[in-house]
């Protein structure tokens, strides 16, 4: 919810800096819906978002990524800036996906504790300092 957060917050600016309000505004629905979410999931959480709402807000982000143009720019920097946006949950799918396929899991269907925010946990020893620094 929260790196979602930062992620749509970063494209509601970009929306609204190059004349785009549409888009603009559908990502900052997605602020508002991941700052609702937020409330409830903070500690300690009374709710928890799940396979659905993380699936749900990756393709909305996804969606205002290839929505979101760049008109004065070149096509690299219109593709490579939702990239850089959105690069932490790249990352973190790209991680797992490989790891899960090294240890012979199927990487779409494994449950696990490999993502990157469990990782930082693990070597920092808190949930808190995780979310914070991948929040970074």
């Amino acid at each position: 919810g929260g790196v979602a957060m930062i992620a749509a917050i970063f494209f509601t600016l970009l929306a609204a800096m190059s004349g785009q309000y549409l888009v603009g505004a559908l990502a900052a629905a997605l602020v508002g819906a991941c700052a609702g979410f937020l409330i409830y999931n903070w500690n300690p959480a009374h709710i928890f978002m799940g396979d659905a709402g993380s699936l749900f807000l990756g393709f909305m982000l996804a969606a205002v990524a290839i929505k979101l143009r760049f008109p004065s720019n070149s096509v690299t920097v219109t593709w490579m800036i939702p990239v850089l946006v959105l690069g932490l949950p790249i990352f973190d799918t790209t991680l797992v996906f490989i790891s899960r396929l090294r240890r012979g899991k199927n990487p779409l269907t494994t449950p696990g504790k490999d993502h990157i925010s469990h990782r930082l946990a693990y070597l920092l020893g808190s949930r808190r300092e995780a979310v914070l620094v991948c929040y970074l």
